[in-house]
This record gives structure tokens, sequence and C-alpha cells, in this order.
């Protein structure tokens, strides 16, 4: 009978075949550092661009309400005109100005 293997042998043998077969990607412990560095940038970015994200849509409701606003006080000086007019032409008519 031969002797058992010992556990760190089995894993040795375990990592060989797997980096041969090509089913493990071994990272340099250098490069995956890296990319851990560029978590961080990546987060920041996205955060501001939120932010930017958030104050565009702030700036457009203020566009959106100044418009809005524009619209009712052109509504409301039409129609103080035109009662005016009605209440001028009216006035004419009842007192004979202008006859």
């Amino acid at each position: 009978m031969a002797a058992a293997p010992d556990a760190e042998t089995i894993a040795k043998a375990i990592v060989a075949e797997m980096r041969a077969s090509g089913h493990a990607l071994w990272i340099d412990p250098e490069i995956h550092a890296e990319q851990h560095k560029v978590i961080p940038s990546t987060l920041a970015f996205v955060e501001e661009m939120k932010t930017e994200r958030k104050e565009r849509e702030a700036r457009r409701q203020r566009v959106t309400e100044r418009i809005a606003g524009s619209v009712i006080l052109s509504v409301i000086a039409l129609l103080v005109t035109l009662l005016g007019a009605g209440a001028l032409a009216w006035a004419r008519s009842k007192f004979s100005i202008g006859n």
C-alpha cells in the first residue's frame, strides 16, 4: 500500500493542475492592488455625475417654473386688457363719450 499524501502535496497538485488546464486565473498581487486603486476614483466620478444630474434637474425645474409663471402672468395681463377694453367700450356707449 502506498503512503497517503499530505494536505500540502494535494493542494500543490490541485493548483498545478488548475494552472495547467487554464481553470484558474492567477493575478499578480501588484496588479490586484492597482485595480483596487482605480475603484475609489471610479466611485468618486460616479458620485460627481449623480451630483451634476441632480443640479441639472433642479435647474430644469426652476426654468419650467419660470416659464409657467410667465405664461400665467401673460394670461392674466390678456384678461385684464380684454376686460379693460370691454369696460371702456361699455362706458363709451353708456355715457356717449367720443360721439
